[in-house]
């Protein structure tokens, strides 16, 4: 039997890794949804990581990383001096265009296009694949209100 996988899933992973707040100075360019690792907190990511939108990211690697009156902290972060960082503030509204889309072997791709429905902007969205075999591009990014992006989604073609 063919195996098949529907963008409701993604629908989850959407609502719960869109935050607003400061963008990141230097974001990692990130192509593909199954590199990012989930978290809540913190300290479910790695070192030189912390917990951004549900997943495990950066801004900075160095203080040259950051704004001139910012520092990059252990976490990779660009604060200002001794500042704590801010709680993340979840803003916006993701919605669909589709609450369906059907990837088979013989139909690997296809797209989806949210858009931010609320009346706050979304300064970071990830969007997280539980199957590696399933990429979206792009897998992050900000929408301004009422902005939309188009998702490319893609089944590796070996998938059975």
């Amino acid at each position: 039997m063919a195996r098949s996988f529907k963008v409701s899933s993604l629908v989850a992973a959407l609502a719960l890794a869109a935050c607003g707040g400061p963008p990141p100075k230097h974001s990692p360019v990130v192509s593909t949804s199954n590199l990012f690792r989930l978290c809540e907190l913190d300290t479910h990511c790695p070192g030189a990581t912390y917990c951004s939108a549900g997943v495990c990211d950066f801004d900075c690697r160095q203080d040259s990383d950051c704004a001139a009156d910012q520092q990059c902290d252990p976490r990779g972060r660009c604060l200002q001096p001794k500042a704590v960082p801010a709680p993340p503030k979840f803003a916006g509204k993701l919605v669909l265009s589709a609450s369906e889309l059907a990837l088979t072997p013989a139909n690997p791709q296809g797209s989806v296009q949210i858009q931010n429905a609320g009346g706050d902007p979304i300064d970071r969205f990830h969007v997280v694949s539980d199957d590696p075999l399933v990429s979206v591009t792009p897998a992050s990014g900000g929408l301004d209100v009422n902005g939309s992006v188009t998702l490319q989604i893609a089944v590796d073609p070996g998938f059975q």
